[in-house]
C-alpha cells in the first residue's frame, strides 16, 4: 500500500478525527484551533493512555466522553445558525404547523438520547436492540418535544383562543399516542429487548438486583395494559403478587400504582401543553426556567411518590395522578396571574 494513503487510513482510525473532519467543513479556523482541536488532542492524548495501560473499558469510557463533547462544542457552535435558518421558514403557514415541526425536531433529538442511555450497558449493539430502546424514549420524549416546540413557535408572544385550543387538541393527540405507546408498545419492546441481551449471554440486573441471563416472566413491565389488568384482579384475590415470582418486592399497592400511572403518564402531554401555553407571553429566560422547573418537578413527584408508595397512607391510584393535578393546577393558576397584566399583540389563528 502507498505510504501516504496508509499514514491516512490511520489518520481516520483515531479517536475523534471524523468528527474533526466533519467540524472542518462547518466551522471557521478561529473556531477549530480554539475549541474543536484542544479536545481532539486531550481525547487521543487520554485514550492512548488508557490503551496503553491495558484499561479497555477506561480507554472505551474516554472516547465516548470526547466525542460528546466534541458534539456538544459543535452544536453549541452551529446553534446561531441552525436558528437562522429555521428563523427563514415561512411564517405564512398555520401556527399549528409551527408547532408541529418544531416538536417533531425536538422530540427526534430527545428520542436519540433516551434510546442510547440503555445501550450504554452493553459491551455490543445490534440494530434489533437499538429498535426495541425505541419505544421506551418515546412516552418522555413526546411531552418533552411538545413543550419545547411550542415555545420555540410562540416564544414571547400570548395565543389567541383559537390557537390554544389546536394546540390542547395536539397535547390530546400526543397522550393518546403516549397510552398507546405504554400500553402496548413499551411492554412488548421490553420484553423482546430483554429477550434479545438473554440470546447475546449479556446479563442484565433484574428487580431483586441479582445478575441474571434470562428475561423476566410476568414482570408487569412486561405486560400490556389489559393483561396488567388481569393479572391485577388475580392478585387482587390473594393480596399477594404470588404471578410474579421475580419480583417479590412488588405488592398490592404498588402493583395499583403502576397499573394507574399507565393512564396518569400519557397526560404529560396535555399538562406541558398547558404549562407552556402560560409562559409563551414572558421573555426568554423566564419561559426556560419556569418550563425546566415545571418538567422537572412533574417527574420528580412521579419519582418521590413511587418510591414512597409504600409508607402513604393515601390511595396509590391518587398518587398516580396526583402530578397531573398539581402541574396543571399551578399552570392555570399562572396563566390566570398573567391575564390580569397588560398583553402583547396576540398571535391570531390562521
Amino acid at each position: 500500500m502507498i505510504p501516504s494513503l496508509e499514514r491516512d487510513r490511520e489518520d481516520t482510525r483515531r479517536p475523534g478525527m471524523r468528527l474533526r473532519a466533519i467540524a472542518s467543513r462547518l466551522c471557521d479556523a478561529n473556531a477549530m484551533t480554539h475549541l474543536i482541536d484542544p479536545i481532539v488532542a486531550d481525547l487521543q492524548h487520554e485514550y492512548a493512555e488508557a490503551r496503553r495501560d491495558g484499561a479497555t473499558w477506561r480507554a472505551r469510557r474516554v472516547r465516548f466522553a470526547g466525542c460528546f463533547a466534541l458534539i456538544k462544542v459543535l452544536t453549541l457552535n452551529q446553534g446561531g445558525r441552525v436558528m437562522e435558518v429555521l428563523q427563514r421558514i415561512p411564517t405564512n403557514d398555520s401556527v399549528l404547523a409551527r408547532v408541529v415541526f418544531y416538536s417533531m425536531l425536538a422530540m427526534a433529538a430527545a428520542t436519540t438520547v433516551l434510546m442510547v442511555l440503555p445501550l450504554q450497558t452493553l459491551s455490543h449493539v445490534d440494530p434489533l436492540l437499538a429498535l426495541y430502546a425505541v419505544p421506551q424514549a418515546l412516552p418522555l420524549a413526546i411531552p418533552f418535544g411538545l413543550i419545547v416546540g411550542i415555545l420555540i413557535a410562540f416564544g414571547g408572544r400570548v395565543v389567541s383562543r383559537r390557537v390554544a385550543v389546536r394546540v390542547l387538541m395536539l397535547g390530546a393527540v400526543c397522550s393518546v399516542l403516549v397510552f398507546v405507546t405504554l400500553g402496548w408498545l413499551v411492554p412488548s419492546s421490553n420484553y423482546a429487548y430483554q429477550v434479545r441481551v438473554a440470546q447475546r449471554a449479556e446479563p442484565f440486573v433484574t428487580f431483586d438486583g441479582s445478575s441474571s441471563g434470562a428475561p423476566l416472566w410476568n414482570d408487569p413491565n412486561e405486560l400490556t395494559l389489559p393483561e396488567f389488568r388481569r393479572m391485577y384482579l388475580r392478585v387482587t384475590s390473594t393480596g399477594v403478587a404470588t404471578d410474579l415470582p421475580k419480583a417479590g418486592w412488588y405488592n398490592l399497592r404498588s402493583l395499583w400504582f403502576l397499573y394507574h400511572l399507565r393512564w396518569a403518564l400519557p397526560c404529560a402531554s396535555l399538562v406541558f401543553v398547558l404549562v407552556a401555553l402560560s409562559v409563551t407571553r414572558h421573555r426568554p429566560a423566564a419561559r426556560i426556567t419556569v418550563s425546566l422547573a415545571a418538567t422537572a418537578a412533574y417527574f420528580c413527584l412521579f419519582r418521590l411518590f413511587a418510591s414512597s408508595i409504600a409508607l402513604s397512607v393515601a390511595p396509590p391510584g391518587v398518587l398516580a395522578w396526583l402530578p397531573n393535578i398539581l402541574v396543571a393546577g399551578a399552570a392555570l393558576a399562572w396563566m390566570a396571574a398573567a391575564h390580569m397584566r397588560p398583553e402583547p399583540p396576540l398571535i391570531m389563528g390562521p
